[in-house]
């Protein structure tokens, strides 16, 4: 996975590669942006954040959202598909078969997911 490339622009954090990110995560880039803005608190832009964040605290984010919506729980395989299903999301994994749900309540990613998948 390619290291987030990050400048700052007034108040907005842009991400320059975050196609690239995403792409290397097999998620859509609106699905991280609105992550990331839900789990810092801020607004979102179509390439970035509102706000100044730390390149540190973008990657800790990043790394959050890869455990709980990429790898794979049983074997910790980046190789999952999401679907979504009305107020739930179902994890699953190419690798070993394993499914793990997701309960939408938890996060508000239930509609960005169901949009991008």
């Amino acid at each position: 996975m390619p290291e987030i490339e990050i400048k700052y622009q007034k108040n907005k954090t842009i991400i320059h590669n975050l196609e690239d990110v995403a792409r290397s995560l097999s998620r859509h880039p609106q699905i991280l942006i609105v992550y990331w803005s839900q789990s810092l608190g801020c607004g979102k832009v179509t390439d970035g954040l509102f706000g100044y964040h730390p390149l540190g605290k973008l990657q800790s984010t990043l790394h959050r959202f890869i455990k709980i919506y990429v790898l794979c729980d049983k074997c910790s395989n980046p190789e999952t598909m999401i679907y979504a299903y009305r107020k739930t999301l179902e994890k699953q994994c190419s690798a070993c078969g394993h499914v793990t749900y997701l309960d939408g309540s938890c996060h508000k990613l239930v509609r960005v997911f169901s949009k991008y998948v």
